[in-house]
């Protein structure tokens, strides 16, 4: 299995022991589920689904949203 990177994704490099669960966004002004969710490689639908959102939902500077491990979203 191959893994590929494409200009313009952004590489997550840790500096500690990497943590086997969901991430936690803090969502900044102007953004959207769809901006966000694309950012991490997932829908706006999977990203809302996660979190308990509608997938129409605004988002407030601030607030938390959790980002899947991709394994589970895309096994």
């Amino acid at each position: 299995t191959g893994y590929f990177v494409i200009a313009g994704q952004g590489l997550f490099i840790p500096i500690s022991q990497v943590q086997y669960g969901p991430n936690v966004y803090e969502v900044q002004s102007g953004d959207t589920l769809r901006s966000v969710a694309g950012q991490c490689g997932l829908t706006a639908n999977i990203l809302a689904t996660v979190n308990n959102l509608s997938p129409g939902a605004g988002l407030s500077p601030g607030q938390m949203l959790v980002i899947p491990p991709w394994r589970q979203v895309y096994p």
